[in-house]
């Protein structure tokens, strides 16, 4: 199992995300990837990324990471999602 850092870890459980279920809805329908893009926290997603977070699952809404991105013009976010052939 991958291992991440004590700001990510933080993070994770604060938000009731597993490392083990990085890639499932919670309960409010929301991706932990999605989550951190909206929240505007660029050095958890390149985190989550890293610990096997899946650029192209879908929220309730049908939002991937990128195109929640893309609608919200949140253009440093969709660099990093790019980076990583979302």
């Amino acid at each position: 199992m991958k291992t991440c850092g004590i700001t990510t870890q933080v993070w994770l459980k604060g938000h009731n995300y597993e490392i083990a279920h990085i890639n499932e809805m919670a309960q409010d329908g929301q991706i932990a990837l999605i989550k951190a893009c909206k929240e505007g926290n660029i050095e958890i997603v390149n985190a989550l990324i890293a610990l096997g977070a899946k650029t192209n699952v879908e929220n309730k809404e049908g939002d991937t990471a990128l195109t929640y991105c893309v609608k919200e013009g949140k253009t440093d976010f969709v660099e990093v999602l790019l980076k990583y052939q979302a």
